[in-house]
């Protein structure tokens, strides 16, 4: 299970962005359009607290190697920026599509 969940990103992703599309904000009423949109935005906003939790916990252990992560940090910004603008310029059907793909 660790590394399905390190791979497909089990929680966040596999099953949470599902259950978001087809039931909890069309329930809402909300949009179809901007349904994808809202649901990126959420994982978003519940998987950086937990990551800043995660590796504050990995910190206090002494197990992160600080060399490699300044190392992938500026590529991974430039990536987080870069995806973020493409998929709010996507019309949320092509974002889904492309989201049920990958």
């Amino acid at each position: 299970m660790g590394f399905l969940g390190g791979f497909l990103g089990l929680g966040g992703g596999a099953i949470m962005k599902p259950l978001f599309i087809f039931w909890v904000f069309p329930s809402m009423g909300v949009s179809p359009n901007i349904i994808i949109h809202l649901c990126f935005g959420t994982s978003l906003a519940i998987i950086i607290p937990n990551s800043i939790a995660g590796s504050w916990a990995y910190n206090k252990s002494g197990i992160i190697d600080w060399r490699v992560v300044f190392l992938l940090a500026l590529p991974g910004v430039v990536a987080s920026f870069l995806g973020s603008t493409l998929a709010a310029l996507l019309e949320g059907s092509l974002l889904r599509v492309l989201f049920g793909s990958f």
